[in-house]
């Protein structure tokens, strides 16, 4: 990791311990408490709550805004090419990753190729 990176993490890390989060085991950019999940990559944070603990992420909220100064982006669309669509009349939540499979198709297309599938078909 550069030590950019590294020091940002641990200054972020001290952050959010002091703030009542504790790290989830073996998984580096995850924290949550009885109230909230935090997770990151880099400069990118997401905060993850149930609206009965609205009050313990505005308050969370307004100290990490008082650490460093950020911008609020909304609800959280995309996440590292993550596609996230919910529907919250029926509480469910999808993860696309159509933008990756289409760059990867497009990178590895192989033009000369005419079968549908990977398999030759039985009996040729």
């Amino acid at each position: 990791m550069p030590r950019s990176a590294l020091l940002w993490y641990n200054k972020l890390f001290s952050l959010l311990t002091k703030l009542g989060l504790k790290p989830v085991l073996d998984t580096n950019c995850l924290f949550s408490n009885d109230k909230l999940i935090v997770f990151f990559y880099m400069d990118d944070i997401m905060v993850l709550y149930y609206l009965s603990n609205i009050f313990a992420y505005h308050e969370f909220r307004e100290k990490l805004l008082d650490a460093y100064k950020m911008r609020e982006i909304g609800e959280l669309k995309w996440f590292l090419s993550i596609r996230i669509v919910r529907d919250k009349a029926l509480r469910k939540i999808w993860l696309y990753q159509d933008l990756y499979i289409t760059k990867i198709c497009n990178k590895y297309r192989n033009k000369e190729r005419t079968n549908k599938t990977p398999l030759t078909p039985i009996g040729t």
